[in-house]
């Protein structure tokens, strides 16, 4: 086991235990709040950073028949491109907690479904999605206590902005084409909000509970 103690200015200590890749961040809640050394924002950086690369680059997500059409075969690319924008931010909040707020973004989301619609006939194709940009909010804090962890208390979509849309299989139909695709980029959006808010959520939380002690 490696161990370093760092004693900031004024009477407000932060204790730093590295042990098996463990890192534990101890707060004394009668001090002023002065931000940690370095290596917590470097640990914290890695460890959510790592957590994004290791996503599944392609995700297949369950649909349902729409009383308008019929869309399935759902997938969801490029969530493993989700990269920190930048570097966590340290905040108080009061005399309580610690935490920090961070910021991850992609350029390269896109998403693909097949349809099917049925009128005299069946009509069928696929949906492609590309998004502009998705950017994802979090924030993590901890109790200004003695053997408290550090828990997600947000995390959210902040910005996922649809940059093209286009659709195959309408042939003469284009009037369906429209309600078609504002159906799709709805049902898409939720579905990412869906996945952050929750699968990426349970993974963020793992992840800490594993890594900070």
């Amino acid at each position: 086991m490696s161990r370093y103690v760092v004693i900031l200015p004024s009477w407000f200590v932060i204790l730093c235990v590295f042990e098996h890749g463990q890192v534990t961040l101890a707060t004394d809640p009668l001090t002023p709040c002065i931000p940690p050394p370095l290596a917590v924002y470097e640990h914290l950086s890695n460890l959510l950073g790592n957590v994004t690369t290791n996503l599944p680059h392609v995700m297949y997500v369950t649909t349902t028949k729409n009383s308008f059409f019929e869309l399935y075969d759902g997938q969801v690319i490029g969530l493993s491109t989700l990269k920190l924008s930048t570097s966590p931010s340290f905040y108080c909040s009061g005399s309580d907690y610690v935490g920090f707020h961070l910021y991850f973004v992609t350029n390269d989301l896109k998403g693909k479904y097949s349809w099917k619609k049925t009128l005299l006939k069946t009509f069928s194709g696929v949906v492609l999605i590309k998004t502009k940009k998705l950017r994802i909010h979090v924030q993590i804090r901890q109790k200004r206590s003695a053997g408290s962890r550090p828990e997600v208390v947000n995390l959210q979509v902040v910005n996922l902005d649809v940059e093209d849309i286009r659709i195959t299989g309408v042939g003469y139909l284009t009037w369906i084409a429209s309600k078609i695709l504002s159906l799709v980029s709805t049902i898409f959006k939720e579905t990412i909000t869906d996945i952050v808010e929750h699968s990426l959520r349970n993974t963020f939380v793992e992840a800490l509970q594993k890594s900070f002690g």
